[in-house]
């Protein structure tokens, strides 16, 4: 079993190394091209050109998504909460320039393996919505504890969406949170409130 998962984290982290020397610098390459591109043909102010430019920053973006999930998704038998967690954040700081505020008030005994990795991933999902869309670089993830149960937020001060927005969007990104949190039986809502876009997962006794 213990040679099973070791060989498994070692396919993960040569495929996250494959998509980093591969697709990752081929994208990044592409997008210095499309930068000289523009600038030499005056299209800094082209409609169509600047949402090619968004398109592939996108699918940059999802790669390297892709490659800090596979860098940094927990072992579901056992993993520390916490470290993964700043872990993920130091990354986004670091990946991405944002201001990243973290307050973590569940305790480590409270989620189940099934649990960290369902809401890490919806986490995750929720950040690159944030970074796709919300035009800001100021997110917060806050989560506490409550009677048999447990609240967490991913909030932003960007753009966003509004609430009208929000109820009809059929984003992929939107719908893989949705499912994930109907299958652990957690209620899930996004409301834009005031200025602020509110992911919100949440864990109710039963």
């Amino acid at each position: 079993m213990a040679k099973a998962k070791e060989a498994a984290r070692g396919e993960r982290e040569k495929l996250a190394r494959e998509l980093h020397d591969g697709i990752a610098q081929s994208l990044f390459l592409v997008s210095v091209k499309m930068n000289k591109f523009g600038r030499r043909n005056h299209l800094e102010h082209d409609a169509d050109f600047q949402k090619i430019k968004q398109t592939l920053q996108h699918v940059h973006e999802d790669t390297r998504q892709a490659i800090t999930n596979l860098k940094y998704v927990p072992d579901e038998a056992a993993f520390s909460w916490t470290e993964t967690i700043y872990q993920y954040v130091t990354e986004l700081k670091r990946q991405h320039i944002m201001d990243v505020g973290l307050e973590w008030e569940i305790q480590e005994e409270t989620l189940s393996s099934k649990e960290k990795v369902e809401l890490f991933a919806c986490i995750k999902e929720a950040v690159m919505n944030v970074i796709k869309h919300a035009k800001t670089n100021q997110v917060w993830i806050v989560a506490w504890e409550i009677d048999d149960g447990w609240i967490c937020q991913i909030k932003d001060l960007g753009s966003g969406f509004t609430n009208e927005a929000i109820h009809s969007s059929k984003g992929y990104g939107l719908q893989i949170m949705k499912d994930r949190a109907r299958d652990m039986e957690w209620g899930f809502t996004m409301k834009k409130i005031d200025n602020e876009t509110v992911v919100q997962i949440k864990k109710e006794g039963k």
